[in-house]
């Protein structure tokens, strides 16, 4: 062929898409990126404990994987679809327990919320496709947990953070004291992964002293929570992939250095007095400020110490010397286990019978000695009470509390059983706990596979991070409250969805990349992507209607002293996008209060007293505006059947004896 001939053949081969450019772009790992470095930058909003908080981030979600929809197409996997089956159940439930639920707006949180946490954990697994995204995607959620540490020792040192600590406990940067130790206990594990996986033995060591560091820094929180979450974590990455010996070695190096900066990181809490009563002394903080750095020091320098002796052993010997190694550590665990529960047997039986009193611990030095303290047996008993009241659809999402304070018998405020499994049980019935059992289960499940069916099975260092980070969230939040943290809970789904992410989606395939959704044919890929985003907006619709009526609401509760006319109108808007907001109504009655209309502030909490009527809050508040206004016998009659919804109450006791004194 002549040069005319072929070069109208070359420009028409320059105008048709190559098999590269019809690769999938950047774009599912970046979206991913994207949403671990949002979620690393939650110990700066609180966790996104807030509705205000997550619920704008949550729409932002929702545009995120409506772009993966249309995007190339990628497969859940076996077990992806087993924990996204789980997580659907568990939203179903919620939106539908509104119907049912003695407090319906607590239930729209509590099923907004499980959306969100579901639209995270599918982003995840839609957009993590190969082990170089899913290992930044980790170490992203790994950093908040290392900076934050390295800014407290280096604050401690300077003589401040005084104000960091509540009651002598660690409360920042998270600003809740189970929060921080959640965040700690979590982002250690990204880097116990890239202890095992970096090329350079220096890296090592550094990713061992920041792992030092991180687990030094929980120590200062005082959580108990911590104690059952490392144990289960560490139970697991050590059955989840080989190299337990290594993972064994680097384990108890951290141990070790925590060990070692112990003494001066628990004086913090034990200068605060008996009773935790006092500041923590500037001496005790720049303590244990050094004693952070020097666990650092200590991890890492043991760490580069056993990583030249080995890389001086031959091979052959190198190898034996671990298996020996590995069988010595097993049974000097099983051992320590033995001796440890013989010996602290009597120990155990007081923190039991401390536990199952009620009895709030004070004999230990530091509260992790004290494991029966605290009030979590009242709490669970009651939400086992409200699951046999309820087994079918229990009391509706969010709906914990509505029972909790005419059944409790000690004065803790909370609204949650501080267990999730309970919370599920109690509040979904038989059908919430089996949505959660069987997301778990699907999570684990592809943790500990022998099969390399997912990104993680063929990484081990991955599975570390992932797993590690899960586990740990999973069994704080079992005897604690961290997943109504946005933050945690939201990383804790971001690493269940590194876990179930499958390897058949790794952009190293040389099979030909999928189409995008939006291009497949036949009418079933058609409708999955129309029923897929009708469902995503209807989630959208949710959570944006809800958060515009808290906007409004807010703005409403901020006018009342000031312009309670102009109150009353942004209240009104509220009232209209959330007809169920208990804060919205005590808003309209004081702002009815402040312009004296005694009887239009009494109809709207007598409205509130209807939406709930098992709360307490509405009849406690009838009183208090019947007092004011000198209508005393209606206010003895609110006082009462505020008492009887909160019987321990002493500022209630209080008002009936003076109601009651008041009325002859």
């Amino acid at each position: 062929m002549s040069t005319e001939q072929i070069a109208p053949l070359v420009a028409l081969q320059s105008r048709s898409p190559s098999p590269a450019r019809r690769r999938p772009g950047p774009r599912p790992n970046l979206i991913a990126l994207l949403v671990a470095i949002t979620l690393a930058c939650s110990p700066l909003a609180f966790g996104y404990y807030n509705f205000s908080a997550w619920a704008p981030l949550g729409v932002g979600a929702v545009v995120l994987l409506v772009m993966l929809a249309f995007g190339p197409a990628a497969t859940l996997g076996r077990y992806g679809r087993g924990a996204a089956f789980g997580l659907g159940l568990l939203l179903v439930l919620s939106f539908a327990s509104i119907l049912w639920a003695e407090s319906r707006d607590s239930a729209w949180t509590s099923a907004n919320q499980i959306a969100v946490y579901a639209v995270v954990f599918a982003i995840g697994v839609l957009a993590i496709r190969e082990r170089t995204s899913a290992r930044a995607v980790m170490l992203v959620l790994g950093l908040p947990a290392l900076l934050s540490a390295i800014v407290l020792a280096v604050e401690f040192i300077a003589g401040a953070g005084g104000s960091d600590f509540l009651q002598g406990r660690l409360s920042n940067p998270m600003g809740y004291i189970n929060g921080t130790a959640g965040l700690f206990v979590m982002g250690v594990w990204p880097w116990f992964g890239l202890a095992e996986s970096a090329r350079s033995r220096w890296l090592r060591s550094a990713s061992v002293a920041a792992a030092a560091l991180i687990a030094a820094t929980a120590v200062l929180t005082q959580s108990r929570a911590i104690v059952l979450a490392t144990i289960a974590a560490i139970v697991l990455v050590l059955i989840a992939a080989p190299g337990r010996t290594r993972r064994g070695v680097n384990l108890l190096i951290v141990l070790a250095a925590v060990a070692a900066s112990a003494h001066w990181t628990l004086q913090v809490y034990s200068s605060t007095g008996p009773s935790q009563l006092l500041d923590p002394s500037t001496g005790a903080i720049r303590g244990a400020g050094l004693a952070l750095l020097g666990a650092a020091l200590v991890g890492g320098g043991l760490k580069a110490l056993a990583g030249t002796l080995a890389a001086r052993l031959p091979a052959i010997r190198r190898e034996r010397l671990s298996a020996r190694l590995g069988r010595g550590l097993l049974a000097l665990t099983v051992a320590g286990v033995l001796i440890g529960g013989i010996a602290e047997h009597q120990r155990l039986s007081t923190q039991w019978h401390d536990f199952t009193a009620l009895k709030a611990e004070k004999s230990a030095g530091n509260r992790f000695l004290a494991l029966g303290g605290g009030y979590r047996d009242d709490l669970w008993r009651i939400a086992l009470d409200e699951f046999a009241a309820a087994p079918l659809g229990g009391v509706g999402a969010g709906n914990f509390s509505d029972q909790y304070y005419e059944r409790r018998h000690q004065l803790e405020d909370v609204t949650v059983p501080h267990s999730l499994e309970l919370q599920m049980l109690a509040e979904l019935g038989i059908g919430g706990a089996l949505g959660l059992g069987l997301f778990i289960v699907a999570v684990l499940a592809a943790a500990l596979t022998r099969r390399r069916a997912t990104l993680a099975g063929a990484d081990a260092a991955l599975k570390i991070a992932a797993l590690g980070m899960f586990a740990a969230w999973l069994a704080a939040t079992s005897v604690d409250w961290l997943y109504d943290i946005a933050g945690l809970a939201c990383m804790a789904m971001l690493a269940a969805a590194v876990l179930v992410a499958p390897a058949a989606a790794a952009a190293e395939s040389t099979d030909p990349p999928p189409r995008p959704v939006a291009m497949r044919r036949g009418r079933q890929g058609q409708v999955t992507l129309v029923v897929t985003l009708g469902l995503l907006a209807l989630v959208a619709a949710s959570l944006g209607r809800q958060y515009v009526a808290v906007l409004y609401s807010d703005s409403g509760r901020n006018l009342v002293v000031r312009h309670p006319l102009r109150a009353l109108q942004t209240l009104r808007t509220a009232e209209q996008l959330d007809p169920w907001s208990l804060q919205t109504q005590y808003a309209v009655a004081a702002a009815y209060a402040h312009l004296n209309d005694y009887q239009a502030a009494r109809a709207a909490l007598l409205r509130a007293a209807e939406l709930e009527p098992e709360n307490y809050v509405p009849p406690a508040l009838l009183g208090d505006i019947a007092t004011r206004n000198g209508d005393r016998a209606a206010a003895l009659t609110a006082y009462r059947r505020a008492l009887r919804l909160d019987p321990l109450e002493p500022a209630l006791q209080q008002a009936v004896a003076a109601a009651s004194g008041a009325t002859g």
